[in-house]
Order: C-alpha cells, then structure tokens, then sequence
C-alpha cells in the first residue's frame, strides 16, 4: 500500500499519490498528481499476490497501452518502477489518464440512439486496439466509463505480440467468450464475442452474461440489422463470428443505416431520436421544457418519423407498439415553424426541413417563445 503523498519517479516526471481508489486481485490504483499539476491514475501490482506473475501483466498492460491512441481508450501518461521492501525488487508502476464519470454497468439500458452511439465509439475504439494487434480479453459494462466520452479502461488482461499472458487467466466469468471459459483462449475473437454481449447489454439491460439473446427483451425500435450483428458476434464457434473488430464495425456502420436519426437543439442542449420524440411541459415527455410561465402546454406537440421524412404534429401523445398515438389535440398555443422569413402555424402537421425553427408557442405581438432547431 502506498500512502498519501509518495512520490513516485516515472521516465517523464514525478508523480505523487493522493489516495487509493480501487484494489483488484491484479493490482492497486491510486489517484496522482503530476508535478504539472496533471491529474492522473496510478497503477501498481497487487502486493498480496504472485508479484512476479502480476509484475509481468503490469508489463503487458503498459506495452498494450503505449501502443494505442484512441479518445475512447484510457491514454497511457508514464511508467516507472518502484522500490519495494523485498531486497534488490523493484514493482513496475503505470500512469494513465485519469477518467472521472459512471461506469456503464451503474447505468443499465441506455435511450436507443445514445446507446447506439456509444455503442459505436467503443467498437471504433477496439477496431483502432486490433488493427495495432492488441486484444484486450475484458471488455465488459463496468470496464467502460462515460465521461463525455465513452472511455475503455483497464487492460490488465490485454495481449499483444510478444507478450503472452501469465498461465493464471484472469476474466470475468459473466463476459467471457466459450473458448476464454474452456480453453484459456484469449483472441480478437473473443473481443468479438465480449462487444456482442456489451451491445445486447446496451440494448436491453439483461445483465445474466448468458450469451444467449433473448429476442423479447429488444425493444421494438432495435432493428433488424442490428439483432443480427448481436447474434453473429455472440456465435459459440468463434470462426462464425466477425474475424475482429474492424469487420464488425462494417457491420455495424451498415446496420446503422437503418437508423433514421433526427436532431432537436433546445436551449443548446442536443438531442437525438429516431421514430419520435415527445415535446411538452410535463414530466414523461422525451423533451422537457422548462416552463414556468405554463403557456406550453404539459403535452405540447411530437415530431415523429415516416420513412426518410419527419413531421410536427401537435397535441397529445401515447406510445404504443406501433408507434405514437394521438389523444389529444389543442385550440391555442400551437407550435408554428419559421422557415423563408415567416412563422407558419401548425394546426395539425407539417413536414420539417433540415434547419427549421420550431417555435413551440408564438404571437405576432410577443414573437417566439421557447425556440427549438431540427436538424
């Protein structure tokens, strides 16, 4: 155990330790402080465990890390080693970036179009680790932490040429792919097979790690295209899977087409939908609008999404299975959209171009009020 204040010597700079945040059987993280004033994570091999062994896949975790620069992966800042209290042993140490925000595992099924999204930087990310011939042999829900950016972290099992693991396998049971389970096996294959499961998990929120898609638990919005790159990741034979990440992110990237995303900007705050989204004053909308002045209504309007086209309709709305369904309409306070210099009132529906502005409530005295922009 390090205490606070220690300054550890890396081959860049000098790194003090703050306190310690984790403590895994592989290894001990502490946050740091650069002489810079940088902040960073600091980790060390667990000092209760084979220091050899552990030593060794610090060593593999710092060459996976130096080799790879990806926003979406936990930047590699130093290493050093550190004096320990057996004679003439010296531990490695590794300095990373230091990420602050919720481990995806804390969040559960994420909106279809942020998880999509997310989805996408952290399968680019393994594609970039792949096409540098690292493996990372753990990725998993609690391994991915949401700071602005999804951000792939610990690589404690990671793999690259040259540097084998130790016979002991470190994974996590729920995650890994057959072949890790009965063989030992850690490969692109099963990275593979890890971000099938990591999409399903984004998708649906079914944590049991039992490999086995349930269909009934996508939601009706999930796509075709979509499923079936889950299913074909998740395969048990690993040459029925994609042959890496950079296949599967073709894939991927074709089935997003399918994906009809549509953008509302409001008060500077972006967000994406792709059948539809409900705009109004009440909680249980998709869009909250903060109104005090009450002139938006609790259920003001929807835009949703027909083919390759979206339109505003206003009134009140109810989920169903096949979409929205209309409830409820109002007699003032409409929406209108301004487009070619004049504000058009929308008493029932009105097809959106890209750059309208959508005016939830307007008055030729008092012009706009609470001003919305699609994209």
């Amino acid at each position: 155990m390090l205490s606070p204040g220690t300054e550890l010597e890396g081959a860049k700079g000098v790194y003090s330790v703050i306190r310690l945040v984790k403590k895994g059987g592989m290894g001990l993280i502490y946050e740091g402080e650069s002489s810079e004033g940088l902040r960073v994570a600091i980790k060390i091999p667990n000092p209760e465990g084979d220091l050899a062994s552990l030593s060794q896949r610090l060593r593999c975790e710092i060459e996976a890390l130096k080799r790879l620069d990806h926003r979406c992966i936990v930047k590699f800042v130093d290493e050093g080693l550190l004096p320990w209290k057996i004679r003439n042993y010296k531990l490695p140490f590794l300095v990373m970036e230091y990420v602050s925000g919720r481990r995806l595992s804390e969040v559960g099924r994420l909106e279809l179009v942020e998880g999509l999204r997310v989805f996408l930087r952290i399968l680019e990310a393994v594609a970039h680790m792949h096409r540098r011939e690292v493996v990372h042999g753990d990725i998993k829900p609690s391994n991915v932490i949401l700071a602005g950016r999804p951000v792939l972290i610990d690589f404690g099992t990671a793999m690259t040429e040259g540097c084998v693991p130790s016979r002991k396998l470190y994974l996590t049971r729920r995650w890994a792919s057959p072949e890790q389970l009965e063989r030992g096996e850690v490969s692109k294959a099963s990275d593979v097979y890890q971000l099938g499961m990591l999409l399903y998990y984004i998708l649906t929120g079914d944590r049991s790690g039992e490999g086995r898609p349930k269909p009934s638990l996508f939601p009706e919005r999930v796509r075709e295209g979509t499923v079936k790159i889950v299913a074909k990741a998740l395969s048990r034979d690993p040459g029925s899977r994609f042959k890496d990440a950079n296949e599967m992110l073709e894939a991927f990237r074709e089935a997003l087409r399918e994906y009809v995303i549509g953008v509302v900007i409001y008060e500077g705050v972006k967000k994406e939908f792709d059948d539809y989204i409900r705009i109004g004053r009440g909680f249980g909308n998709d869009l909250v609008i903060d109104d005090p002045r009450k002139h938006v209504h609790a259920r003001h309007c929807a835009i949703v999404r027909r083919g390759s086209k979206f339109y505003l309709l206003q009134g009140e709305f109810s989920p169903t299975t096949k979409g929205l369904k209309r409830v409820g309409i109002h007699t003032y306070n409409l929406p209108h959209v301004f487009r070619e210099g004049a504000y058009i009132l929308v008493k029932d529906e009105i097809e959106l171009k890209d750059g309208d502005t959508i005016a939830l409530c307007y008055s030729p005295l008092k012009g706009p009020y609470k001003v919305l922009k699609f994209k």
